[in-house]
């Protein structure tokens, strides 16, 4: 009895030896983050892909990259080196692969291919790994208004995947205007996007003085964007203008 037991427990060894990884987890990435470099990108982790395989250690079952992504890179972070051939389960569960955006791109989106393999040559079917982020700016970057137009309301788009909430900074630069004289702003700095949401107004109050002066001139700098990127657009000037009269566009 000892002897069938064995051999039945080989024959099952053998059985699992000849089948590849199989997919427990495969969501689509969208949690931007940002690298104390100033690099935007994605953790590729254990919560989004995560592969099992009862005969093989983690450190063993093996994302082959077949195709990698169109418009960034997969970064070690604990090595800095780029990942061009693939990355184990246990790289995964350690959180160290980043998809590294590349800001050159205005895209909101990329994909790799992959193949899950193990060391005794098993391979599975290929699959695609899809990342997705949203991208923030200004819609226009110079705006021109009258004294007395009393409020110029800034706006602020989201673009791409927006499932998810997102935040930007805003910080407000004096140029030849001065902040609580002729113009003055709202005590919160930072903006929401919440689910489903792509546009923001920022409103910003004009002092109307009745004096006769010289245009004046501040702008409007986003930055620190949480789980986005900043778009290309990430400045507006905003020019006050001594006459009658509304906005200018």
């Amino acid at each position: 009895m000892t002897i069938g037991n064995v051999g039945d427990n080989k024959a099952e060894v053998d059985h699992l030896d000849k089948m590849a990884p199989k997919i427990i987890h495969l969501r689509c990435l969208s949690d931007v983050e940002m690298l104390k470099n100033g690099n935007y990108g994605i953790y590729i982790t254990s919560r989004s892909l995560k592969a099992t395989d009862l005969s093989t250690e983690d450190d063993k079952i093996f994302f082959k990259i077949l195709r990698g992504p169109h418009y960034g890179y997969l970064e070690n972070i604990t090595t800095g080196g780029l990942i061009r051939e693939g990355f184990s389960q246990k790289d995964l569960n350690s959180k160290i692969i980043f998809y590294v955006i590349n800001p050159l791109w205005e895209v909101n989106s990329d994909n790799l291919e992959f193949q899950l393999t193990d060391t005794n040559g098993n391979s599975a079917v290929p699959q695609m790994l899809e990342l997705r982020w949203s991208r923030i700016e200004m819609q226009q970057t110079e705006y021109e208004v009258c004294e007395n137009v009393g409020t110029v309301s800034l706006k602020i788009t989201r673009a791409g995947h927006s499932a998810d909430s997102a935040f930007i900074a805003v910080k407000v630069n004096e140029i030849s205007a001065v902040l609580g004289k002729d113009f003055t702003v709202t005590s919160s700095k930072l903006i929401q996007f919440d689910p489903g949401m792509s546009t923001k107004m920022w409103n910003i109050a004009i002092t109307y003085d009745r004096l006769e002066e010289d245009d004046e001139v501040f702008e409007v700098v986003l930055n620190s964007s949480v789980n986005a990127v900043l778009g290309t657009k990430t400045k507006a000037v905003v020019k006050i203008l001594d006459s009658k009269g509304g906005i200018r566009f």
